[in-house]
């Protein structure tokens, strides 16, 4: 009678850790995925911000510069600002998306078994041979393309001061 009742109990125990790495992966999930809408809104509205900014500095640049060129400096240096923090959230929300993404993986065997959604992702691929393959196959990451762009964004708006500087100077 023991034995049999010895015999249940791991299994009972079993399916209560099922259960808790699948309520854990649950959790986990959401999280992860309110980080990642969290981003892309933040990236989306820095990104009308740069738009915004660009389009009115490219249409307007000419008659400010003859009139207001101190204004042309303000508006550089908000969208130089805009651009750090486009490029602070896009380094920090994928920070945290593939934080969340991780610890999804080390769960996901318990809470699906065999069936496999985090654990391969191209991001957590260390081998060089099979990050090369990917990039063969045209695996391009858009969470790096915006920290990218946002440097662009960076640059262009630091050339856009100096280069008003320099005619305000002359």
């Amino acid at each position: 009678m023991d034995d049999l009742q010895n015999q249940k109990k791991p299994k009972k125990e079993s399916g209560a850790e099922d259960k808790k790495a699948e309520l854990a992966y649950k959790l986990l999930l959401q999280i992860r995925n309110l980080d990642n809408e969290l981003m892309w809104t933040r990236i989306n509205t820095m990104l009308a911000i740069q738009g915004v900014l660009f389009s009115f500095t490219a249409t307007s640049f000419s008659s400010l510069m003859n009139k207001f060129p101190w204004i042309v400096i303000l508006i550089a240096m908000f969208g130089l600002i805009s651009a750090y923090f486009l490029r602070w959230e896009a380094i920090g929300g994928s920070f945290w998306v593939n934080y969340w993404q991780g610890k999804l993986s080390k769960i996901e065997h318990e809470a699906l078994g065999k069936f496999e959604i985090f654990r391969n992702l191209p991001h957590t691929i260390t081998d060089p041979d099979e990050r090369k393959k990917l990039k063969r196959e045209g695996y391009k990451s858009t969470r790096k393309a915006i920290v990218i762009l946002s440097s662009i964004f960076i640059i262009v708006w630091m050339i856009l001061i100096f280069y008003t500087i320099i005619i305000i100077a002359h």
